[in-house]
């Protein structure tokens, strides 16, 4: 691969390929978040495709890239920002494609930023199309480019984020932009009035009694919610518009009609997935924080709702949510690792689940909307959504799966009871050395894999025991085994 002196000027760079404009100021006004309360959950379904250079090389030091990690914590970011709105995205996988000439996308930019190569983003952009996966939302992952972070397809359920970009505020930007958002800074560098007297500009004033002024349904990114902004840390007439090391705006710019930006440190302003405030050492991914508005979940659900754009989103929407009950890896079994190669199934990350204890025969988990019982208030495990050791979200014996983001969807209702009841946490054997039970015994802790070792009876010297064997569930088998001579 070839790198070129733009590189590591481009990764500090990050502008959107995408251009400065929205496609509509029809769509819904509102900053109520009562507002999703009426408005159904959309699942999409989300796959990965990361450019290599060749089969089984993946960058130029020889190190891999767009791991199903990256993947996972990729789409955990999705979930975690777009749930608010009752937007839900359902992992499928990484799905690599082979291509030299894509490996390294640059737009061509030269100015007082940036020195790319010659642009091959047209090109780039027909690739992505001629090899989407149907039925999906794309995320194609060039190793790296020049001139750019990301960018969307308009007409196609396609985005690119550079690798270095995956894991961060990138990502939920471009698919902001496919759910209907334009930039938090559309339109700043406009200046003046038109002849009637429409400024050409977002303006500041937030204030709608100020009727010679107030725009913000209907300029800049059409959103009332989200502060009038320039680009941040980018001068305009001479005025800079920095932000600090704490994300506060300290900038001296003004609107188009000269009015002081009054910029806040939050999802309205600095922190705003589509402003390109990732100059900051916060985000708005950061637990307790978000980097989209009221308006802007307002806005996305607008554009869903457009009849004009119902085939385009039902083609990569999931019918019901039964896919999230079911692992992205691994088998229910009745035996695991380390006596057998079968993975335990794992969840997708993102989600607050609780898996509550459940009841019946269900060596396979119990079907979507089937109906068996369950004890709510027992909950086996609880898996928080900023969860990051990936291991952990598991599904375990004798418990069904209860996704907190959903409560609103379908209730408090779990699902996929997973009920063999042969996997033990712990145990301990209690040998009775008269070969009756009295207190004559000794007790030897069995840990995860001894106690559950199948051979463990085989292994035990002729006498008298007890085999205490604790579940995940809390409860506790006792077993009496008189072991003959051999």
């Amino acid at each position: 691969m070839l790198v070129f002196s733009g590189l590591s000027h481009a990764q500090s760079i990050d502008w959107c390929a995408t251009p400065d404009s929205t496609t509509s100021t029809n769509y819904p006004q509102s900053t109520d978040p009562a507002y999703f309360d009426t408005q159904p959950p959309k699942l999409y379904n989300v796959v990965f495709r990361p450019i290599y250079g060749q089969e089984g090389y993946f960058d130029e030091t020889g190190q891999s890239f767009v791991s199903e990690e990256d993947a996972l914590i990729a789409t955990a970011n999705l979930n975690r920002e777009f749930n608010q709105f009752n937007i839900f995205f359902k992992y499928r996988g990484v799905e690599p494609i082979i291509n030299q000439d894509f490996v390294y996308v640059s737009l061509g930019v030269n100015n007082d930023y940036l020195d790319c190569p010659p642009s091959n983003y047209g090109d780039y952009s027909s690739f992505t199309v001629s090899n989407a996966i149907s039925n999906h939302l794309n995320i194609y992952i060039p190793l790296n480019g020049c001139g750019f972070s990301g960018s969307y397809s308009p007409d196609n359920s396609i985005a690119t984020v550079r690798y270095p970009r995956l894991k961060e505020y990138h990502l939920l930007h471009e698919i902001g932009h496919i759910f209907g958002l334009g930039h938090a800074w559309s339109g700043y560098t406009n200046t003046g009035q038109d002849s009637d007297g429409t400024w050409r500009c977002e303006r500041v004033t937030r204030d709608v009694t100020q009727l010679d002024e107030y725009n913000a349904d209907r300029k800049g990114d059409d959103v009332k919610d989200t502060a009038a902004i320039p680009k941040f840390n980018r001068p305009h007439n001479g005025l800079n518009n920095n932000v600090n090391a704490n994300c506060v705006y300290v900038g001296i710019g003004e609107d188009c009609g000269m009015s002081l930006y009054n910029i806040p440190p939050d999802e309205k302003g600095t922190l705003n997935f589509m402003s390109n405030g990732s100059e900051c050492p916060t985000s708005g991914l950061d637990p307790g924080k978000t980097g989209f508005s009221i308006g802007q979940g307002v806005r996305m659900r607008g554009k869903i709702n457009d009849p004009a754009l119902a085939t385009f989103f039902a083609a990569f929407e999931e019918s019901d949510f039964s896919s999230l009950y079911q692992p992205y890896r691994g088998e229910y079994a009745e035996v695991y690792y380390p006596y057998s190669s079968i993975e335990r199934p794992l969840f997708q990350p993102g989600f607050d689940y609780k898996f509550v204890k459940c009841y019946g025969d269900y060596p396979q988990p119990s079907n979507y909307n089937e109906a068996f019982n369950y004890d709510g208030q027992q909950v086996i495990k609880d898996i928080d959504k900023f969860e990051s050791d990936f291991s952990a979200i598991y599904h375990p014996d004798g418990t069904a799966v209860r996704i907190v983001q959903l409560d609103n969807v379908i209730g408090l209702n779990p699902q996929s009871c997973f009920n063999t009841d042969w996997f033990a946490t712990k145990g301990l054997t209690k040998r009775f050395h008269d070969n009756q039970v009295n207190n004559n015994y000794t007790i030897t802790i069995k840990d995860e894999q001894e106690i559950s070792d199948p051979n463990l009876i085989d292994d035990l010297a002729p006498g008298l025991y007890v085999i205490e064997k604790e579940y995940e569930d809390g409860s506790i088998e006792q077993t009496v085994i008189l072991k003959d001579n051999e």
